[in-house]
């Protein structure tokens, strides 16, 4: 009897492409017993056998490996089996049937063709000796004769392998249990292994919610909208790796136009297999900046998210005294007069210049528009949905716009030197100068202004 290196091996490979300066791609577990010329050959044929304990690792079935010097021309067909228990196995997936050359130790790959090749930590393997082919939904036998044998097999120890015993049903989900199908004690080792390749698989949370690969709307829920800040926000996020494998990160970047806004800090190298690890983004919003957004990257060994991203966004948060300020540039050079705030979007007015109007968004960008005529704006007011500006010089004296960007002149109650216009209790009211007295006139403030304009509720009858 032959027994070289009688113990089942489990051999781990880490796969790398090392002259490229990659990152390592998948990990590799082989299970099972080793192949070497053992003392016999099976005399049957078709007989199922399968190794007692399963990989522990997660991933695919990728190689099927065993050890024939004797036979050549038989046909091995490799087999998954999920273990449910000491005493149950579940066949899970078949492979492609292979024909042995007896030159000893031969590969293949495990090639499926029914059921599954993907294994969790459960699951083992097993090979038929017999074509198996599959159609229709089924596998082309449910019966088992024997006639002939395939792997070498001997007594040593420790004894891992299973073998059927007499017929019995084949087919995917099919139990096999020791003490029936499955002879009860394990007293052969077969010279036969399979490879298992595994992978990583990266996924991020942000406040215990996952965030998607690319997501590009930030959202409070999963804290990468950090909404109103005054000076600095921190958020921790999750990198999870649900693999058998180690997931390295390589770097994790915040790249965009407000960028240098968010500071990633700690920053894991790897997370191991089946754990999890934090990084911190904190946001420090700059003045004059109303919303500032950036993108997170993850770089890592995912083969299909190697590149893992979201956007984090957050808002300015200023002191509702209004003590802070921040110069700003006009779109123009003008005597800006008066600024009102309606619509969405802030409007001035000046008393001179090329353009007379200017809007903006956010306080911060201005946009220079043509005023109605070029006469010397003073003040300009919103309400019931438009802005009104006056004049106190120049023709017209009064114009109107809804959107802030195109106006319309409109004719004032005198030609007076109009300072300051506001609206309340459903009208627009202005105030001139001292200049010819109106029959309405009234007195208002300090300065004792001469002159009002009444507004009709309707800014069309104006």
């Amino acid at each position: 009897m032959i027994k070289r290196f009688p113990f089942p091996t489990i051999t781990l490979l880490w796969l790398a492409l090392a002259a490229l300066g990659s990152p390592l791609a998948a990990q590799t577990t082989t299970f099972g017993s080793d192949l070497v010329d053992r003392t016999y050959n099976d005399s049957n044929s078709g007989k199922l056998y399968l190794y007692d304990t399963p990989s522990g690792v997660t991933g695919r079935a990728q190689t099927f490996s065993f050890y024939d010097n004797e036979s050549g021309s038989r046909s091995i067909t490799p087999l998954i089996f999920e273990k449910l228990s000491d005493s149950q196995f579940v066949l899970r997936g078949v492979g492609t049937t292979r024909s042995t050359t007896g030159a000893g130790a031969q590969s293949y790959p495990f090639g499926l063709i029914a059921g599954t090749d993907a294994m969790g930590p459960t699951y083992t393997f097993g090979f038929i000796d017999r074509i198996v082919s599959y159609s229709g939904g089924t596998l082309n036998s449910t019966t088992i004769n024997f006639s002939g044998g395939t792997v070498d097999w001997d007594n040593s120890a420790p004894a891992r392998w299973r073998f059927a015993n007499g017929s019995f049903n084949f087919d995917l989900g099919q139990t096999y249990t020791v003490g029936l199908e499955l002879y009860a004690s394990e007293t052969r080792t077969y010279s036969a292994q399979l490879t298992v390749e595994s992978f990583w698989e990266i996924n991020v949370r942000g406040n215990g919610t996952t965030i998607t690969d690319g997501e590009i709307v930030p959202s409070a829920a999963k804290h990468t909208r950090f909404g109103s800040v005054a000076s600095s926000l921190t958020r921790t996020f999750t990198i999870e790796n649900s693999g058998p494998g180690l997931l390295s990160i390589s770097s994790i970047t915040s790249t965009g136009e407000n960028a240098s806004e968010f500071f990633v800090s700690g920053a894991p190298s790897s997370v191991g297999p089946n754990s999890s690890a934090t990084f911190n983004v904190t946001y420090y919003p700059s003045t004059g900046v109303s919303t500032s957004r950036a993108t997170i990257t993850i770089n890592n060994n995912d083969t299909d998210e190697a590149a893992y991203d979201f956007v984090v966004e957050g808002e300015k948060a200023y002191p509702a005294t209004g003590s802070l300020w921040t110069a700003q540039n006009a779109a123009q050079a003008n005597a800006w007069f008066s600024v009102t705030y309606g619509g969405g979007q802030f409007v001035a007015v000046a008393n001179d210049g090329t353009n007379r109007v200017m809007t903006s968004p956010d306080g911060v960008t201005w946009t220079a528009r043509n005023a109605a005529a070029a006469s010397g704006w003073y003040s300009v007011i919103y309400g019931k949905g438009t802005f009104v500006a006056v004049a106190q010089t120049g023709s017209p004296q009064v114009m109107t716009s809804t959107d802030g960007i195109t106006w319309t002149a409109r004719n004032a109650a005198a030609a007076n030197r109009w300072r300051s216009v506001t609206y309340g209790n459903g009208l627009f009211v202005a105030v001139s100068e001292a200049q010819p007295l109106l029959d309405e006139a009234i007195s208002l403030s300090s300065h004792k202004p001469t002159a009002v304009l009444l507004a009709d509720r309707k800014l069309a009858a104006m």
